[in-house]
This record gives C-alpha cells, structure tokens and sequence, in this order.
C-alpha cells in the first residue's frame, strides 16, 4: 500500500519493481531509476525531490509547500543554508522567482557532487551574492579548478585621475565657427 516516487519523465509509463525485505528497486527498460528504503507505514510515500524537479520547472510555486521537499528536510537532505538562500532569494524575488532559482541549484546536484554544491551555497551566502547563477558559477570554479573572482580596493588608483578636457573650441566649430 505504499507509493515510490519515480523520475517525473517516466509518468505513465511501466517500471518494474524488485522487492525485498528492507528496498524497493525501480527499474525502466533495464535501467534502474530508483532505490528505496522500504516503506512499512499504512499508505506511506518515499518521494525523492529530485524526481520532480522538471515539474517543479514548469510549477516552481509549488516547490515550497511540496511533500518531496518535506520529506528531505524530514530526512537531513535538504541543509539549513538552502533554506536561507531561499528565503533570502524570497525577498529578492518573490516566491516564484526563489524557487527557479533553488531548482537550477538543486538541479546542479545532478552533475557535482553534494558537497561541492553544498560548499558553492555556503560560500554564496557569505559573500552576499544571493542568486543561484552565483551558487552556478562557485561550482564551476570548484570543479573546473579555476579561482573565483576577487574583488579588489581600488582606491590607489586615484593617482591616475585626469580632469575632464575642454571641449568648448569644438563646440564652437559644430555651431559654425563664431
């Protein structure tokens, strides 16, 4: 009587289903597209917030009130600093903008390592770069080996501060030399 969520790309289409005492394993054409814990609660769900993230594309509103998401918070997959980022993106953006934003972050966990995404979060968030593209390009810098942008005092460049030049002579040609 239990549900196992499946990649949100495989809605209505048959997977098989290997069961044993402790998993739940979800295959598709030979591919398997889940692993679960086995579910023992009367009419429970195991939903992985990565199924649906595609959904949650096309819906982001729907990302914070989700049971997927309260499930990885229930369960210690979803850290406190990505709350923080969305609620801070929430002041920036709105809801909707917030949760486009978390979805391209967490869609990032698909191809880097959760503790590589986790550190780009962090380190977001401390330099007050509130944007998931920011969160984006942490990853790159991490996993690409490149150091990321530093930004520099450039006070001591006052030195070189020229004065405007006079341009009134040329003013005077463009009126018809008077």
């Amino acid at each position: 009587t239990a549900r196992y969520s499946v990649p949100a790309r495989l809605a209505g289409l048959q997977v098989r289903a290997e069961v044993s005492s402790d998993r739940v394993l979800m295959f598709h054409r030979g591919e398997q597209v889940a692993n679960w814990e086995r579910c023992w609660e009367p009419n429970g769900e195991r939903l992985d917030l990565d199924h649906y993230l595609e959904v949650l594309q096309r819906k982001p509103g729907a990302l914070w009130r989700s049971v997927p998401l309260h499930q990885a918070k229930a369960n210690g997959n979803w850290p406190p600093d990505y709350t923080q980022l969305f609620l801070l993106l929430k002041q920036r953006l709105g809801e909707t903008g917030a949760a486009k934003q978390m979805v391209d972050v967490l869609l990032l966990h698909r191809i880097h390592p959760a503790q590589v995404v986790h550190q780009a979060v962090a380190g977001a968030l401390a330099a007050g770069a509130i944007d998931g593209r920011a969160v984006a390009v942490l990853v790159r810098t991490t996993t690409e080996g490149k150091r990321p942008l530093v930004l520099l005092d450039v006070g001591e460049l006052d030195i070189y501060q020229r004065p405007q030049p006079q341009v009134d002579a040329y003013d005077q040609l463009l009126q018809g030399g008077r």
